[in-house]
């Protein structure tokens, strides 16, 4: 199942809210099984995601759901502007502030990136928030899906331990992309917002 509760699809609501009034093209980076994708395709005609797994793309497009899917990395991406661009727990498996400014420079200017990324804990400072994250997950998890157990990820995702703490992806995304809003949120995830100045 692709459409079950998880960690990164309980954020979409807020990278869905990001979304600029009358967005008329839109590009999801790293898409996996194409979810945020075809969330994002309801509210834009013309949507394309993007994921260097041939797995993921296979996945993607047996779901459909008006949106383009094209297997493909990031670095060789040439297609764009887009109003909206969008990664979800991807941005850790690359270099942050340079995975920044290439989201960013797909953004027609006045277009919005949204990113939500993954950091690693600083313990035991980061502790007492990831016990409180792990009971709440528990419980989400049994609410929405029923079960104790997490589900899984979908076969053939790549997966990758984050490398920076909180406070090391907060100040690189300062200094890589001057005006856009970090947010910590509690389910071991952090979000990035931004908009591309008019030019």
């Amino acid at each position: 199942m692709t459409d079950v509760w998880r960690h990164n699809s309980h954020y979409h609501r807020l990278l869905l809210k990001a979304m600029p009034p009358n967005c008329a093209s839109a590009l999801d980076i790293g898409c996996g099984s194409g979810l945020l994708a075809r969330r994002l395709a309801a509210r834009c005609a013309d949507v394309t995601g993007i994921d260097r797994s041939a797995e993921m793309i296979r996945q993607a497009t047996e779901h459909g759901g008006g949106v383009t899917y094209v297997q493909a990395d990031l670095d060789d991406w040439t297609a764009g502007p887009y109003d909206f661009v969008t990664s979800v727990a991807v941005i850790h498996h690359m270099d942050l502030a340079t995975g920044l400014r290439a989201h960013a420079d797909l953004l027609r200017p006045g277009g919005t990136l949204a990113v939500l990324g993954l950091a690693r804990d600083d313990l035991p400072r980061d502790l007492p928030l990831s016990l409180t994250a792990a009971a709440c997950s528990f419980a989400l998890n049994w609410a929405k899906n029923g079960s104790p157990r997490y589900p899984p990820d979908p076969p053939g995702m790549p997966m990758a331990p984050p490398e920076l703490t909180w406070a090391q992806a907060r100040e690189t995304t300062r200094k890589a992309l001057p005006g856009a809003v970090f947010r910590r949120h509690l389910l071991w995830r952090y979000s990035v917002t931004y908009t591309r100045p008019l030019e």
